[in-house]
């Protein structure tokens, strides 16, 4: 009965991962996140242990639970404060995905095959359908759209460039698919989708990579490279050059004219809600997590910002608001503890170290311009791959002893 329990749960959760890298229609991705959840539950109550939870997951319920516990000085319904808490669900959802798979033999493979397998797909058919001559209803050049699109891109050449430098440190076959793919990924980046986020996602991506993983001369070699493919799409990529001169024009025309009415405008004219922050209580505590959309209608009532919101496109901006320093405070220490579980495993398991990195620097940059944590798509994802990096590094770590 526990087996069949463990077959159905890994293959749920599997489904899941391959539908939150994918960008599918949005009601498969939360029936499996459900199907999943529902299923690990037993799981956790059957077979509880002592395991060692990495730091980050730990820090997550903490948040989680601040942010719950700001249901008590937020305005408005109760009930509409405690919906809003459930967008931070990936706190608490993701130390039951890991403790259920951690008994199971083999779960973490599984995991990574679907997030491939979904990131993959969501590759091919953005190919397909920009140059292939394929037509799908409502799909322009990806399934999710540029801005998760990005992220789920950022995230698959985060994957792609692990197994990389895994390959490398145990001499295997394998390095042209990996290159292969690796490069097509890039390609569809900047040269067929325009989310201008996802240049700068594998940008870092690359640059971890050739900065920290590559020594001595290949090093040099991945430099020249790098240096070669950007002048590459600076003189091929149409959209790109068009992309970064807007970026440029918007940031200038907003500090200069005024000038708001922009992608970039409009997540700086959000920030001008800080206003409202006027007492110790509301800067250290935040609105509370059910008060942030009666503070930002406040905001734009007040023309303190020009454009009513629910969406501050920050995450960090968000948390201030929701939770105050201490929440944001949480989160960048969340954040960080990547970076330190990186600098343990660079000589343990160089693969899971540039992985830990990788994905570190893709929410931190991410969280600049979208509410990751918020945003249904990038929530997913996060919870997957969130999933997968504290599955590992606590097999590693039960294995090996403390890392």
């Amino acid at each position: 009965m526990t087996q069949a329990l463990d077959t159905v749960f890994v293959w749920l959760f599997a489904a899941f991962a391959f539908s939150a890298t994918s960008g599918i229609p949005a009601g498969f991705t939360s029936s499996f996140s459900i199907l999943a959840f529902f299923s690990a539950l037993p799981i956790v109550l059957i077979k509880q242990g002592n395991q060692r939870h990495p730091l980050f997951l730990l820090l997550g319920l903490v948040l989680f639970c601040w942010l719950l516990a700001s249901v008590f000085w937020s305005e408005g319904q109760v009930r509409s404060a405690i919906s809003s808490v459930l967008e931070y669900r990936i706190f608490f959802m993701v130390p039951i995905f890991t403790i259920a798979l951690l008994g199971i033999k083999g779960s973490d493979e599984y995991v990574l095959k679907g997030l491939l397998a979904g990131g993959c797909f969501a590759l091919i058919i953005s190919y397909a359908v920009t140059w292939g001559g394929v037509s799908l209803e409502g799909v322009a050049r990806s399934l999710g759209g540029r801005i998760f699109h990005g992220f789920s891109m950022a995230t698959l050449l985060a994957l792609v460039m692990s197994a990389v430098v895994g390959g490398r440190e145990i001499e295997t076959n394998g390095h042209v698919a990996r290159y292969f793919l690796a490069v097509a990924i890039v390609v569809n980046v900047y040269f067929i989708e325009t989310g201008r986020t996802a240049y700068l996602l594998c940008g870092a991506v690359i640059a971890l990579y050739i900065l920290f993983f590559l020594h001595g001369q290949a090093r040099y070699v991945g430099i020249v490279s790098c240096i070669i493919a950007t002048s590459c799409v600076l003189l091929f990529g149409v959209d790109v050059v068009e992309n970064i001169s807007m970026s440029y024009s918007n940031l200038t025309q907003y500090f200069e004219n005024d000038l708001w009415f922009t992608s970039i405008g409009l997540r700086l004219e959000y920030f001008n809600v800080t206003n409202l922050i006027t007492t110790p209580q509301q800067l250290v505590f935040g609105f509370g997590v059910g008060g942030v959309d009666g503070v930002l209608t406040d905001a734009f009532s007040q023309n303190i910002i020009r454009f009513q919101t629910d969406n501050v496109h920050n995450e960090y901006l968000q948390l201030l608001l929701a939770g105050g320093l201490i929440a944001l405070i949480l989160y960048t220490i969340l954040m960080a503890d990547f970076f330190v579980k990186a600098r343990q495993l660079y000589h343990v398991n160089r693969q899971l170290s540039f992985l830990f990195a990788s994905i570190g620097l893709v929410v931190i940059i991410s969280s600049l311009t979208s509410t990751t944590l918020k945003d249904f798509g990038h929530k997913h994802l996060l919870i997957a791959i969130f999933t997968y990096l504290a599955l590992r590094f606590m097999r590693l770590d039960l294995s090996q002893g403390r890392v």
